[in-house]
């Protein structure tokens, strides 16, 4: 493998990794806005999101 074919990777990785992360905090913004009243917790069990980034994001709605 050359050297920009393992530069190409990785940026691929990286992008796959920032496209997953949008994935998860659109879903995140649209169960907050669905369901206002779930806890940080449930919504962060069924997205797969940590607990402060369901918080993080909830506070940011907020203002």
């Amino acid at each position: 493998m050359s050297t920009y074919d393992m530069i190409l990777l990785e940026g691929e990785k990286k992008g796959e990794k920032k496209g997953r992360k949008e994935a998860i905090k659109t879903t995140v913004i649209r169960m907050l806005r669905k369901f206002p009243k779930w806890s940080n917790e449930e919504i962060a069990e069924l997205t797969g999101a940590s607990i402060d980034f369901v918080e993080k994001i909830r506070n940011g709605l907020k203002k």
